[in-house]
């Protein structure tokens, strides 16, 4: 069985590892111990690669090296697959190092990397071309199957040895920066092509993008972002962003700036993102659909019109699970941010507050009498109250007509007449201060009295129905909006 053959050649290896650390070692001359302890490193190395092996191969390999060593002896170099938490994206991810490296190729990628470390000779690095195919191939063949972090391990090995032996580089430039791409790539989570990894490790991508060309570090850290964008997933966006701000503001131990410090437009559309994030995780915790492209572009008539609803509904979809108080900090946080009309938080919540509770088509009333405020008059009356004085009153009297406006129209309260007498009552009120504010030369004195008295007419109205359907059940009462003709769109 090929798979058997393969296994016992790397066991024979692991107790290789054994022998030349606890015998080898210990017993050789000092002349020789250099030579001792490159060798045991080099065994241990490939032991490594080799346990990252597909099919279980590696985890039986594993086994072994557990039965060569007690607990407390093992090498802290061995591999040990300690798998993060599995991802939210899908529960049966594997996340290790070496997703599909195969037992065979591991076998004899090592083979070949222990054969070209050997005959490595002062000043005759590379004296046929076969090792710098077989160099391509080992890295090539790591790379493939996502075996990165080895793979860096083992070219930091080889240059190693190499610059001590030759005074030059075992693997090229070229090999050393793919891999270190292929690293940053999985650090940051993912590329273009989709997610790739399970989590995003800010610490490692900040180095491996600092250690790459300036132009493929943003090739690289742009490409991690229209999946996490396109998918929503707005903790990813979180630190992608926040790596992103990192890289142009952060600096080394030594005090010495980031080479990415001069890219101020990079680190502002890191920040616009990261303030984008915050709203589009908000947004999704309360479950209102959204299209995040209109938020790069707010400045715009259009975009800004968009962004106006968004914060009316955002106000409708969290007022009952916040509260009145809280909903309007952050509607208004909201619009300061995008720099829409400040007392549109203000006017959404007084919509909300003197809405019918139940649309057309959705649950019963009594189904949500517990959770929605609306329900409670009283309530909600003192809380419209409480509002109203955050706006103008030009501004309080548009916002109480268009209530008054809605709930007419709205056939599921028609015989809801508490509900239209508070209304009434509040946009009467508000006109009658109005009205002591006008002059009586003033050219909308008329229609402001001709408005009064359209709303009078309905109040008394209302009085006269529930005095004589006071008894009856709701189905049984007439739809007090068939009445009365709708209020005019424009009382001028």
């Amino acid at each position: 069985n090929p798979s058997n053959a393969v296994l016992t050649a790397m066991k024979n290896m692991a107790r290789a590892s054994q022998l030349l650390r606890e015998h080898v070692i210990s017993s050789s001359p000092t002349d020789a111990l250099p030579t001792a302890l490159s060798v045991s490193t080099l065994v241990e190395l490939v032991c490594d690669v080799c346990a990252r092996s597909d099919h279980g191969v590696g985890e039986r390999l594993e086994t072994e090296i557990a039965h060569l060593y007690p607990t407390h002896q093992k090498p802290t170099s061995f591999c040990q697959k300690v798998l993060p938490p599995s991802p939210i994206l899908h529960p049966t991810w594997y996340i290790g190092d070496g997703l599909l490296l195969q037992p065979t190729d591991a076998l004899l990628g090592c083979i070949s990397y222990c054969q070209i470390v050997s005959q490595l000779e002062p000043m005759g690095l590379f004296s046929s071309s076969n090792q710098l195919v077989a160099t391509s191939e080992i890295s090539q063949m790591l790379g493939a199957n996502a075996a990165h972090s080895t793979c860096l391990r083992l070219l930091a090995h080889g240059n190693s040895i190499s610059m001590s032996l030759t005074g030059d580089y075992l693997f090229d430039y070229g090999i050393v920066a793919n891999i270190k791409a292929l690293s940053a790539e999985r650090s940051l989570g993912g590329t273009d092509a989709g997610f790739t990894y399970g989590n995003i490790d800010s610490l490692l991508s900040v180095s491996f993008l600092l250690h790459l060309p300036k132009e493929r570090a943003f090739k690289v850290y742009q490409a991690s972002l229209p999946s996490a964008i396109g998918n929503r997933d707005c903790a990813r966006i979180l630190a992608l962003a926040s790596i992103g701000s990192y890289l142009g503001m952060g600096s080394y131990s030594s005090g010495v700036h980031f080479s990415w410090r001069k890219q101020q437009r990079f680190v502002d559309q890191c920040n616009d993102l990261f303030r984008n994030a915050i709203w589009w995780n908000i947004f999704s915790s309360y479950d209102l659909s959204f299209d995040p492209s209109v938020f790069s572009k707010f400045s715009d008539s259009s975009a800004k019109k968009t962004m106006q609803n968004y914060c009316e509904q955002l106000v409708w979809k969290a007022a009952n699970s916040l509260g009145s108080n809280s909903v309007l900090r952050l509607a208004r946080k909201f619009a300061s941010t995008f720099g829409l009309d400040k007392y549109s938080p203000a006017s959404a919540l007084v919509k909300f507050l003197l809405s019918f509770p139940v649309a057309p088509g959705t649950k019963s009333a009594s189904n949500e009498s517990n959770h929605d405020m609306r329900y409670n008059l009283i309530i909600a009356e003192d809380e419209a109250r409480s509002v109203l004085p955050c706006m103008p009153i030009l501004n309080q009297v548009k916002v109480l007509r268009k209530c008054v406006l809605d709930l007419e129209r709205d056939e599921c309260c028609a015989k809801d007449y508490d509900r239209h007498a508070m209304v009434l009552l509040l946009y009467r009120e508000c006109l009658a201060k109005l009205g002591a504010l006008m002059n009586k030369s003033d050219a909308r004195r008329k229609a402001h009295v001709e408005e009064m008295e359209r709303i009078e007419r309905r109040q008394d109205a209302l009085v006269i129905l529930s005095s004589i359907f006071d008894k009856y059940t709701p189905s049984e009462r007439p739809a007090y909006n068939k009445m009365f003709e709708p209020l005019p769109e424009d009382p001028s």
